[in-house]
């Protein structure tokens, strides 16, 4: 056993502070600006035999403990280095591992503090760093994998509390058999898509009869994933289908069945606060019995970190994501459901709302200068929110000044140049009228000036030392932005040398051409950063380039990759 990586918070990737902003009329993000852009690799090229993580048995680990992990892919052999999205020692045990580079046996010593959630590992072998591949971090106990239980007659029987991971491979549903006593309340929860599984879960109940006594698919806030609470009018035997609602058979169909009390959070409140201070938060969401608010530290670096959420004395925690932000913090005053009552905020700010009930709304005003312009940047989804956001802005008479167009992003914002001083209102509606414990928003409204953003469509290169790189870089600029763009290519080693590194005004793209050092062993690797900054001073603008068209390609339903991820290329070194 020969202990390689110990990841500490101070080593996680970080994303930038800075923000891009879209032209004027179209909703603006807190991260970069969705954009294209192509990463071409020169005489370094793409490793053909880098390290390829397909599975990992199992797909958990557990806070407080260390877990046995084998992971299952190719070229595995030889691994250096593990890095994972959280703090966490990992050995490699080589006795275990197979020859043939098809399996590696991994050992994972979480600590007990850990969160609840979904988080990312890379392996580093000596041909090159994997792809990512996300893991889930579980506080209830595991169970072994189950084969052959792909009919009602072949369920499985478990007892629960439990999770256990699975694969709809080789059939459209697997069952679990589960003894219930009446009057106790049990969650069941799949987590599939949450880890980057082409799984689109249902999940089906059903009684002693073979009636179907309860179902959930695509949960409120789970993206695509499953889950609901049930408490059974009868003790007995019920049997459950974990299944695909698509009807797809796939090795790439995991899920980590949940069995517990577990509560069916959704959202913190607030939604977020300020990078390196504190927060109470209480919790959003159904079948909140017994759950107690939490203070939690907000790490300086992260723009969204996870929070468990459970009942007092049970295990079995549901998690959410905390949002940070530099922004000063405010908390929604209802009633403010009409403008004579609007909530009287300053800019900027975050806003942090709630749609209590159907047909809720928040209104909240703000004064302004004429010729100022404020971007209203929306987050629902992204947070775990089944909210989608409809913005109106009216000025001082009354008066309709415009609206977010509902069809331009997952999320919804608006920027507005103000053509009148005095005190402005913007109303903040759910689109189909929803509300109800689940439903939460976080509206950040601040000063907006033209910039830019860049993208990638490629996480992870493997090249030769001595080699050379070309990353041609695309930026989309906002109206009215026509700058000169520098680009910067940060975590790089020592000696290596960059050139081509603008994008001229007017341009769309550069072409980075990055010379790498002949002395880097085989088995190094980097995360690095590739940041384009224009002006200088109080008129800088800078952003880093996103991978989210790789990471959307690898994790086809996640309509929001994670954060860990954004903004970062992996560069391993591969063998002669």
């Amino acid at each position: 056993m020969k202990w390689i990586g110990s990841n500490a918070s101070a080593g996680l990737p970080t994303l930038p502070r800075e923000r891009a902003k879209r032209c004027a009329g179209v909703p603006a993000f807190k991260s970069v600006a969705r954009l294209t852009c192509a990463l071409w690799l020169a005489t370094g090229g793409i490793a053909l035999s880098a390290p390829v993580i397909k599975s990992l048995e199992p797909g958990t680990v557990a806070p407080g403990a260390v877990t046995e992990v084998v992971a299952r892919g190719s070229d595995l052999k030889g691994i250096v280095n593990v890095w994972c999205s959280f703090p966490v020692e990992v050995a490699v045990d080589s006795s275990k591992s197979a020859e043939d580079g098809k399996s590696a046996s991994l050992r994972f010593t979480v600590p007990a503090e850990t969160e609840v959630g979904v988080a990312a590992i890379r392996v580093v072998g000596s041909n090159g760093v994997s792809r990512p591949f996300l893991l889930m971090i579980d506080d209830l106990p595991g169970a072994t994998a189950v084969k052959g239980n792909d009919a009602f007659d072949k369920a499985a029987s478990l007892d629960w509390p439990i999770a256990i991971d699975g694969v709809c491979d080789d059939s459209y549903s697997d069952f679990y058999r589960f003894k219930l006593r009446r009057g106790r309340r049990v969650t069941f929860e799949c987590v599939a898509q949450r880890m980057g599984s082409t799984l689109d879960p249902l999940l089906r109940l059903y009684d002693e009869e073979r009636r179907q006594v309860a179902q959930s698919e695509d949960a409120a806030g789970l993206v695509e994933d499953a889950r609901f609470s049930f408490i059974p009018q009868a003790s007995g035997s019920y049997t459950l289908e974990v299944g695909d609602a698509i009807y797809r058979k796939s090795a790439a169909n995991r899920y980590r069945l949940r069995a517990g009390d577990i509560p069916l959070a959704t959202l913190p409140f607030p939604l977020g606060g300020e990078p390196g201070g504190e927060v109470e938060v209480r919790f959003l969401g159904e079948e909140m019995e017994g759950v107690k608010g939490r203070t939690i530290s907000l790490a300086p670096d992260r723009s969204r970190q996870r929070v468990g959420v459970s009942r007092e004395g049970e295990k079995g925690a549901a998690f959410v994501t905390l949002a940070s932000d530099a922004l000063p913090d405010l908390v929604e005053s209802e009633p403010n459901d009409d403008p004579g009552q609007a909530t009287r905020i300053s800019v900027p700010s975050a806003i942090n709302g709630r749609f209590e009930r159907p047909n809720d709304r928040d209104c909240y005003a703000f004064e302004v200068k004429k010729g100022d312009t404020l971007a209203f940047v929306g987050q629902t989804r992204s947070l775990g929110s089944p909210s989608a956001l409809f913005l109106q802005l009216y000025d001082p008479k009354g008066a309709l000044l415009e609206e977010a167009d509902v069809t331009k992003s997952n999320e919804a914002g608006l920027t507005n140049r103000f053509a009148t001083d005095g005190v402005h209102t913007l109303r903040i509606e759910e689109l189909t009228r929803a509300g109800g414990p689940a439903h939460g928003y976080r509206m950040e409204i601040e000063p907006w000036r033209p910039g830019f953003g860049l993208s990638t469509s490629v996480d992870t290169i493997n090249a030769k030392a001595g080699g050379s790189l070309e990353l041609r870089i695309e930026a989309r600029r906002d109206k009215g932005f026509n700058a000169p763009i520098t680009l910067a290519v940060e975590g790089l080693w020592d000696g290596a040398t960059v050139e081509g590194n603008e994008i001229g005004k007017d341009n769309k793209e550069a072409t980075l051409k990055i010379e790498l050092p002949k002395e880097i062993t085989p088995g190094d690797w980097r995360q690095i950063k590739v940041v384009g900054q224009s002006g200088t001073g109080d008129t800088a603008f800078k952003a880093a380039a996103s991978p989210e068209p790789a990471l959307r390609k690898l994790f086809p339903g996640m309509p929001f990759p994670p954060t860990d991820l954004d903004g970062w290329i992996a560069v391993g070194i591969k063998a002669e």
